[in-house]
């Protein structure tokens, strides 16, 4: 089946089915994750905001803040 068949039958389910199908999808991707491919850019720009920490030039956010912040915008 291609894709683009894939896609509308994917259209046709209920949205409860197709968040399950998602949430499946991503379990599915993240048991293979070692074998997607990380571009040389991404490499490149985790290596600088590395160095950036490192050097004083960046500063951490704990992820709990940041969390915070979201849902208190959304209330």
């Amino acid at each position: 089946m291609q894709q683009t068949q894939i896609a509308q039958e994917i259209k046709k389910l209920e949205p409860a089915h197709r968040l399950s199908l998602v949430q499946e999808i991503w379990a599915s991707i993240a048991i293979d994750k070692a074998q997607i491919p990380f571009p040389d850019w991404q490499k490149d720009e985790l290596k600088f905001r590395y160095e950036q920490y490192k050097n004083g030039k960046m500063s951490l956010i704990d992820w709990c803040n940041v969390h915070q912040k979201l849902r208190d915008k959304v209330k």
